[in-house]
């Protein structure tokens, strides 16, 4: 029986979908399944795997031009801001455009799941994001007299689709002045140093005002910090 196979096809080295999807694709090759990984400017002018695995939802246009008709197209919708409601309305008429190129909706919460549903969107299952945990791990606690806080991404989020503050760094700065702890900002930490950098901090902060699955949360869980969120996304949900 020759081996199923797939393609995640990541925006950025080093963001969110390139860590993610790196672990999975471990665990995939584990139990058999031929996986890929290309990113969106290195992308093949020919794709050959049964399943291409798109994670960021734009990129389903440089996909569909270069897949056969025997290749499903898997989107992955993590967010709940670009291409809903809450996007611009050249935003949602871009994602209405490229639906009948997806086979496959993941959603990446029940929220979401829910959202592309009331679209009359029925081909969606819900896959939840997850870590690596041998990578996130071995936090070791000590007694402090004033905790670290840190926050981890990119304070200008989406500036570019009109959105101000996505992110709540506005908050996330004014602990600067709270005697009460010490705070870390990690706006440009590197891939490799990201598990070490959750080591270093005692609680981990989220300050989104939307979010789909807020990835530096569980990567924060997952190395032992106490998380402190605003209720986005997947938050509620775990």
């Amino acid at each position: 029986m020759t081996k199923p196979s797939l393609a995640f096809v990541v925006d950025e080295p080093g963001w969110a979908f390139d860590r993610w999807t790196r672990a999975l694709a471990e665990r995939l090759r584990h139990v058999g399944v031929y996986v890929s990984r290309y990113f969106r400017d290195t992308l093949p002018k020919v794709l050959n795997e049964d399943f291409l695995y798109v994670c960021w939802w734009a990129d389903v246009e440089f996909v569909a031009s270069r897949r056969t008709h025997a290749q499903s197209i898997l989107c992955r919708i993590t967010d709940m801001v670009t291409w809903n409601r809450r996007a611009p309305i050249e935003w949602r008429t871009r994602f209405e455009a490229l639906v009948p190129s997806v086979n496959t909706f993941i959603a990446a919460s029940h929220e979401i799941e829910t959202e592309l549903r009331s679209l009359g969107l029925t081909n969606v299952v819900r896959f939840p994001d997850c870590v690596d945990v041998e990578l996130f791990c071995g936090k070791q606690f000590s007694r402090v007299a004033r905790p670290t806080v840190g926050w981890c991404g990119n304070p200008r989020a989406l500036e570019w689709m009109g959105f101000t503050d996505i992110k709540g760094f506005s908050v996330v700065e004014s602990l600067h002045s709270h005697e009460g702890v010490v705070l870390s900002v990690g706006t440009n930490v590197r891939p490799e140093q990201m598990p070490d950098w959750y080591r270093g901090i005692d609680i981990s902060l989220c300050a989104s005002k939307l979010e789909g699955t807020p990835l530096t949360i569980l990567e924060a869980m997952a190395c032992g910090n106490v998380v402190v969120s605003t209720p986005v996304g997947v938050v509620p949900e775990i």
